[in-house]
């Protein structure tokens, strides 16, 4: 849960999509601008590297596979509006939970689909990522290097902490 628009008070998940449902209905164009920010930060809870780039690119694939389904199963438009409508629910706590954690194995599929090399296939983007895309991909958004920049000060503070533990430990001991 998260806070809403009103400080203090925790805000539910059915709350913040309906919340962001009105917003989007109201100013159509805040609609990238929150997919952006959305896949950013599904992007940066996965490390934002290429790990998380596979992660974001395998649920939207999942979650576009997925809607396609239902469209081309529909008979019509408004068939396809009220079975959204009922599916609501069901696809935010079912579907999404299960693109979600497919998601998460997304090096699996490129290993069971090119096999022996897979393993090259990852070694390379991986590498083709870190030494070159890396720089372009946080150029056109900066969020990522400054979670990145926040993420490698953390791991220093840890350092360092342990380090005076360390040093603290040893000046009690002598």
């Amino acid at each position: 849960m998260t806070s809403g628009p009103e400080k203090g008070k925790p805000e539910g998940r059915m709350a913040r999509q309906i919340r962001v449902g009105k917003r989007i209905c109201r100013e159509p164009r805040s609609l990238a601008p929150l997919l952006r920010a959305w896949l950013l930060g599904l992007w940066q809870a996965r490390g934002g590297g290429f790990y998380g780039l596979g992660y974001v690119l395998t649920f939207i694939g999942m979650e576009v596979r997925t809607f396609t389904s239902e469209i081309t199963g529909s008979d019509s438009v408004s068939d396809f509006v009220l079975q959204q409508a009922f599916e609501f629910i069901s696809r935010i706590c079912i579907d999404s939970f299960v693109n979600v954690f497919l998601a998460l194995l997304w090096p699996a599929f490129v290993l069971q689909r090119l096999g022996g090399w897979g393993i090259l296939a990852l070694i390379g983007g991986y590498l083709g990522f870190e030494y070159g895309l890396r720089r372009l991909v946080e150029t056109w958004l900066p969020e990522l290097r400054e979670a990145r920049a926040r993420r490698e000060q953390q791991k220093e503070d840890r350092r360092e902490q342990k380090r005076r533990k360390r040093v603290g430990k040893d000046q009690s001991n002598t």
